[in-house]
């Protein structure tokens, strides 16, 4: 963020509609701003029809012989829709050139992708779906083998692969529409701050499948609220286990 933008923003930080108005109309005319080139010192690989999604997870295996991806060869113009899937899997061999499908999933949006990672410490792989009621989470092997079916979507996995935070995909969607996912059900609706069970943030123990609730939106907006709170639609997202796998962040 620039000084200037840095400067509009503290001017509009309490006005969120207005805010997000105008971030839409700079973004919109960035669309019109020339693109540099890409240069690079090393060798860049291109591939087409692939992308991976957020800086916040590693798509690299252990050994560094695959790569996680996305591949979708629709329009990548739209935001996904109920039905619109992608497929995902992993690059291998030389120069990361061939693609081992891991199968398809209905639950994706182009910043962070289906929730695309690796399972610390194993062979598996961890992606968010739409079984066609509800989101969920699907733990597969590099065959492509489901060995578990999560009955919430995840955020993040914790190192060494043995927990993942879960919130709901749905109501982010009404919230931040290009980090939700379509499909599945937000029970709360138009509460603004929903205070039901089962609202907020869940940590599962991937081995076992539980989950735990750990707070719920309303417990979290009344920890020191600011007044430009007040009538805001509230939601979580963006988690994220610190190295140490014992604490984590989260918006």
């Amino acid at each position: 963020m620039n000084s200037l933008e840095r400067a509009i923003y503290d001017l509009l930080k309490n006005n969120p509609k207005l805010k997000n108005r105008i971030r839409d109309i700079y973004q919109l005319a960035l669309l019109l701003v020339p693109v540099k080139k890409v240069t690079s010192k090393y060798p860049l690989v291109f591939r087409e029809g692939y992308f991976y999604g957020f800086h916040d997870k590693i798509p690299f295996s252990a050994d560094d012989k695959m790569l996680l991806a996305h591949r979708y060869f629709g329009d990548d113009n739209k935001l996904p829709g109920t039905g619109d899937q992608v497929e995902v899997g992993y690059l291998y061999g030389p120069d990361y050139l061939e693609f081992k499908s891991l199968g398809k999933t209905a639950a994706w949006n182009w910043t962070q992708g289906a929730m695309l990672q690796w399972v610390d410490g194993t062979e598996q792989v961890i992606f968010n779906d739409f079984d066609g009621e509800q989101h969920v989470a699907r733990i597969v092997n590099l065959e492509g083998g489901e060995l578990k079916e999560l009955p919430y979507p995840v955020g993040a996995v914790s190192p060494g692969g043995s927990r993942a935070l879960s919130y709901n995909f749905a109501r982010l969607r009404r919230g931040m529409p290009g980090y939700g996912y379509a499909g599945g059900v937000d029970p709360d609706g138009d509460v603004l701050i929903p205070s039901r069970k089962g609202s907020g943030l869940k940590v599962i123990d991937l081995e076992r499948g539980r989950s735990e609730e750990l707070f719920t939106v309303a417990d979290l907006a009344a920890i020191k609220p600011e007044a430009s709170m007040e009538g805001a639609f509230h939601y979580l997202t963006h988690c994220l286990f610190a190295p140490s796998g014992e604490r984590f962040v989260f918006f």
